[in-house]
């Protein structure tokens, strides 16, 4: 989903400070986004300034492509993506000109849109797809999307009650404003209630990868392009 808006914002809405891209001298348009979305958004730049991109593995174990600036000359546009609602919050705030994310605008979001006097305008612009991460030596390799939805708002609790091993079933959520908890409610759970569990809600799209792979009875949530691309390969 890429969104801008063309209006400047209410200096009332504010947000955690961050480091934000600078336009290019050529008026480049400052784009922000969701995690998942950055190779998209560096694949989109690289070609229209005509230089190619490699992946590149970052000390926390995120995989980025990233723009191969060798011989380039000038400025090259910068491309930010710290998270769902820090980009939602910076284009209201006029600080970025178009963002890259997974879902719409929550309600909150609109609301502050709204007392900016911002009108924002959604578009899809590709597609992708939502899925479930548990430890790969877990014996259970499918779960229904109702046997989902009754562990998340915790009917299910145990492993065995799904064809697994006795044990209790860990769901690690993330944090409210993530666009892959929206995404979660919106497209899995729907009008359930999600079960409240504040020890398992992780703050990075990256952490429910390592919660996992330190605990065999945990499930977790992510979307595909980030999963296959991005997060930890091992």
């Amino acid at each position: 989903m890429l969104s801008t808006c063309s209006q400047t914002s209410d200096p009332r809405v504010t947000s955690t400070p961050v480091e934000l891209p600078s336009p290019a001298d050529d008026g480049f348009p400052r784009v922000d986004g969701l995690t998942s979305t950055a190779p998209l958004g560096e694949m989109i730049v690289s070609t229209m300034m005509e230089v190619p991109c490699e992946w590149v593995v970052f000390v926390d174990g995120n995989r980025y492509l990233m723009p191969d600036l060798t011989g380039y000359q000038g400025d090259f546009p910068g491309i930010g993506h710290h998270g769902t609602h820090s980009a939602y919050l910076n284009l209201i705030n006029g600080e970025v000109d178009l963002i890259l994310v997974a879902r719409s605008p929550s309600m909150e979001q609109l609301e502050l849109a709204q007392l900016s006097g911002i009108k924002l305008d959604s578009r899809p612009v590709a597609l992708d797809a939502f899925v479930f991460i548990a430890d790969e030596n877990n014996p259970v390799d499918r779960l229904s999307l109702d046997e989902i939805q009754r562990i998340y708002t915790g009917e299910l609790a145990s492993w065995d009650q799904v064809g697994g091993p006795q044990g209790e079933i860990y769901p690690y959520q993330r944090d409210a404003q993530s666009g892959s908890q929206q995404l979660m409610l919106s497209l899995v759970l729907k009008d359930l209630p999600m079960v409240a569990a504040p020890l398992l809600v992780l703050l990075k799209m990256i952490a429910p990868f390592y919660a996992i792979s330190e605990d065999p009875q945990g499930i977790g949530f992510s979307v595909y392009s980030y999963e296959e691309y991005m997060g930890p390969s091992e």
